[in-house]
C-alpha cells in the first residue's frame, strides 16, 4: 500500500527543491519545475471534465493564501458555477474596465477635442481633471460613474467659492459622457439632465469697467502724456485702436504685423473662438 501524502507546510516548502507536483489537499498543489518554478495549481472536476486553476507563484502567494483560493473555488464549484471560467470573466472585465475607465475615456476625448485647442488650452482642461476629477472618481469605469458622484464634485468645488470653475468642470465632464455616450462606450448619458444652474447657485457677476464714451477724450490726453514704459504705453495705444482682447495684445508678434499694408493679421489660434 503506498504511503499516505502528507499535507504541505511553510518548512517544507522552503526546502523543497524536487521537480514535479506536491500536492497539499483538496486538488491543490505546489508544480514544481526543472527551471525552480513554483506554481500553485488547483485540479478540479467541472462538467465532467478535469480542469486546472492557477493561484500564482509560491512563494508570492504563501501555503494559507493557496488554501484560501481553494476553498473559495470549492464553494463556487458547490454552487454550480466553474472556478476557471469565473477568473476568466473577472480578467475580461478587469481589462475592459481599465480601457473604459474615466481616466482612458477623458484621454481619448481630450485628444478629439484637442485638435481645435491651443497647447495651452489643452494643459489647462488636463490641469483641471487631474486636480479636480482623477482623484475623486479614480480609475472607475465611467458606466459606474453617476449623476450623484459628479454632483458631489461640482459642490465641493462651489463651497470652495470657486462657482465659475465648478461650471466649466460640470461642462468638460457632460463632454466626456457625451463622447463616451456617441462612441458606444456607455448605453446612455446618465448626465444630460445635469446643467450648472440647476446644481449652482445663482453668482453676482459684476462686468469688467467699461470707460464711457464722453471720457474718451481725457483719457487719451492722459494716455498722450503717460511717461511709465514705454510697452504699456503702446500696448494701451493698440487696445484703444483696435478695439482687440488684451490677450491678443499681449501675445502679437512682429510676423503678424505687415507695416507696409498697415494691418494686423492675428492667427485663429490665438483667437478666442479660433477663427480669423
Amino acid at each position: 500500500m503506498p504511503p499516505i501524502a502528507m499535507p504541505l507546510s511553510e518548512a517544507k516548502l522552503r526546502t523543497l527543491k524536487t521537480p514535479g507536483k506536491h500536492f497539499d489537499g483538496g486538488g491543490l498543489y505546489l508544480e514544481v519545475t526543472n527551471a525552480d518554478g513554483y506554481y500553485w495549481r488547483l485540479k478540479y472536476r467541472f462538467g465532467g471534465k478535469e480542469k486546472r486553476l492557477a493561484f500564482g507563484v509560491y512563494p508570492t502567494v504563501s501555503l494559507k493564501q493557496a488554501r484560501l483560493l481553494r476553498d473559495d473555488a470549492k464553494r463556487q464549484l458547490a454552487g454550480g458555477a466553474d472556478p476557471g471560467e469565473l477568473k476568466r470573466a473577472a480578467k475580461l472585465k478587469a481589462k475592459s474596465d481599465s480601457a473604459n475607465s474615466i481616466i482612458s475615456v477623458a484621454d481619448a476625448w481630450m485628444a478629439h477635442a484637442g485638435t481645435k485647442w491651443t497647447p495651452t488650452h489643452a494643459a489647462r482642461i488636463r490641469a483641471a481633471f487631474e486636480a479636480n476629477v482623477f482623484p475623486a472618481l479614480g480609475s472607475r469605469p465611467i458606466s459606474e460613474i453617476t449623476a450623484s458622484d459628479v454632483k458631489a464634485i461640482i459642490k465641493k468645488l462651489e463651497g470652495r467659492g470657486v462657482g465659475e470653475t465648478a461650471s466649466r468642470i460640470l461642462m468638460r465632464i457632460r463632454a466626456v459622457f457625451r463622447y463616451a455616450a456617441v462612441h458606444e462606450v456607455i448605453a446612455s448619458n446618465p448626465l444630460s439632465d445635469l446643467v450648472p444652474g440647476d446644481i449652482l447657485k445663482p453668482r453676482n457677476i459684476s462686468p469688467r469697467a467699461a470707460l464711457p464714451v464722453g471720457e474718451l477724450p481725457n483719457f487719451l490726453k492722459k494716455l498722450a502724456a503717460f511717461d511709465g514704459d514705454p510697452a504699456t504705453h503702446n500696448a494701451l495705444r493698440l487696445l484703444v485702436l483696435t478695439a482687440v482682447r488684451p490677450g491678443e495684445v499681449r501675445g502679437a508678434r512682429w510676423d503678424e504685423i505687415d507695416e507696409g499694408k498697415a494691418t494686423w493679421r492675428i492667427p485663429a489660434e490665438r483667437m478666442k473662438m479660433r477663427t480669423l
